[in-house]
C-alpha cells in the first residue's frame, strides 16, 4: 500500500488522491506526486465534494483550507458554493446545536446540577 508523502496515510494501490487528506499522489511511486497539490483543482474539488456529501462538512473546509492557502470564513464560502453547484443540500445551520445546548442547561439547572 502506497504512503502518502504528505499525511504518511497508507492508500490502497491505484489511488489517485490520499483518502486522508487528498492530496494528489504518483501512480508510480505511490508518493505525493511533485507537482504543486493546488494544480488540478478538479481534483481536489472532487475530494471536497466527496467530503460534503459525507456529511464531513468540517473536514471539507480544512482540506479547500490546506490546498487552497485560504482563510477560514473564504474556505467556507467556497465549500458552500460548491455544494450548491452539485446539488449537494446544506447540512444545517448549526442552529441545532445551540438549541440543544441551551436545553441542556435549562434541565442541567432544573435538576440542581448548575452552581
Amino acid at each position: 500500500m502506497p504512503k502518502c508523502s504528505k499525511c504518511g496515510a497508507e492508500n490502497v494501490e491505484g489511488t489517485p488522491i490520499c483518502r486522508e487528506c487528498g492530496a494528489t499522489l504518483s501512480q508510480e511511486s505511490g508518493l505525493e506526486s511533485s507537482t504543486d497539490v493546488a494544480s488540478d483543482s478538479s481534483v481536489d474539488d472532487a475530494r471536497v465534494i466527496e467530503l460534503v456529501q459525507a456529511g464531513k462538512k468540517i473536514e471539507a473546509i480544512k482540506v479547500y483550507r490546506e490546498i487552497h492557502g485560504v482563510g477560514l470564513a473564504e474556505a467556507k464560502d467556497a465549500v458552500e458554493t460548491l455544494a450548491a453547484e452539485h446539488g449537494i443540500a446544506a447540512q444545517g445551520s448549526g442552529c441545532a446545536g445551540v438549541v440543544l445546548l441551551a436545553a441542556l442547561g435549562v434541565v442541567a439547572g432544573a435538576w440542581g446540577l448548575l452552581g
